[in-house]
């Protein structure tokens, strides 16, 4: 889906609402990602993650976000190497969750909203674990049980974004994400519909501002709009602006690759893997 103004006379100033001007590019070659070691959760079992993704590679595992991982205790979000949307829970040697989305997203010139709401304590059981993108419900085979822990969201461990990674003594990377990221909201014991960080204009889904969402303990919005790069501060490409001063800190990125134009608000033209030849599915 383009994010394009099609409004008659509209300008694209406008049309969107100033939310989400600027992006980080992630480059595997860099290794680059985030990270941040979480406090005490305000709802281990509830939480949703929203972020705005367009993709520069397919056919790939590349994480969205994730938990440290050891083999027996690990969460991970990612696109498969299927490009579909898969989510893997595993917790004390078992996978409580570890399936994937139908459909794929393979538009490489598209910005997509992805969100991701884990609400195991839910009394309907198809909705413990919702993924959709740009507004639109995306079924899992499986989802979590009732009250299932989350091996996201926990005291004392490393949550990386845009990268998954073993908890070797090598950090040995599983995947990554290539692409650009920009506009994420984690929202620590919430589970808050998508309308609550998009709406459709026009027929497009554009970003929503999300200042007046209760983000929780852990929660955060990255706007990526600074350029520094390092250890977290207000002025790193992972400042916090929820107020809860829930900043992230770069590895491994590079200040070039910091408040890109390129943007949900700002579409930069680009030659999908698709381009000219026809895609099935």
């Amino acid at each position: 889906m383009s994010l394009i103004a099609n409004g008659a006379g509209e300008s694209a100033k406008s049309f969107y609402n100033g939310v989400a001007t600027q992006s980080l590019r992630f480059n595997p070659a860099d290794d680059a990602y985030l990270t941040r070691e979480f406090d005490a959760p305000s709802n281990n079992k509830k939480w949703t993650y929203s972020t705005w993704i367009k993709r520069s590679k397919l056919g790939a595992h590349q994480a969205i976000i994730s938990s440290n991982v050891d083999g027996s205790n690990y969460f991970d979000f990612r696109f498969s190497n299927a490009d579909i949307l898969y989510v893997q829970n595993r917790v004390g040697g078992s996978n409580l969750i570890a399936h994937g989305t139908t459909s794929k997203l393979r538009d490489t010139s598209a910005w997509y909203n992805i969100v991701l709401i884990y609400d195991s304590d839910n009394s309907t059981a198809a909705n413990r674990t919702l993924v959709y993108v740009n507004g639109v419900k995306h079924t899992l085979a499986s989802v979590a049980g009732d009250g299932d822990a989350s091996y996201f969201n926990l005291d004392g461990i490393n949550h990386n974004f845009g990268a998954s990674r073993t908890a070797d003594s090598s950090g040995t990377v599983w995947s990554e994400f290539d692409g650009y990221v920009s506009e994420v909201n984690f929202c620590d014991g919430q589970a808050y519909a998508p309308t609550n960080f998009g709406e459709t204009k026009n027929g497009v889904w554009i970003p929503k501002n999300t200042s007046g969402l209760t983000f929780g303990n852990n929660g955060f919005r990255i706007r990526h709009d600074q350029v520094g790069v390092g250890t977290a501060s207000t002025s790193t490409i992972g400042a916090d602006v929820s107020g809860n001063t829930n900043h992230l800190t770069s590895v491994n990125v590079v200040a070039s690759d910091c408040a890109m134009p390129d943007s949900p608000e700002n579409n930069f033209p680009t030659m999908g893997s698709f381009q000219f030849r026809r895609a099935y599915r």
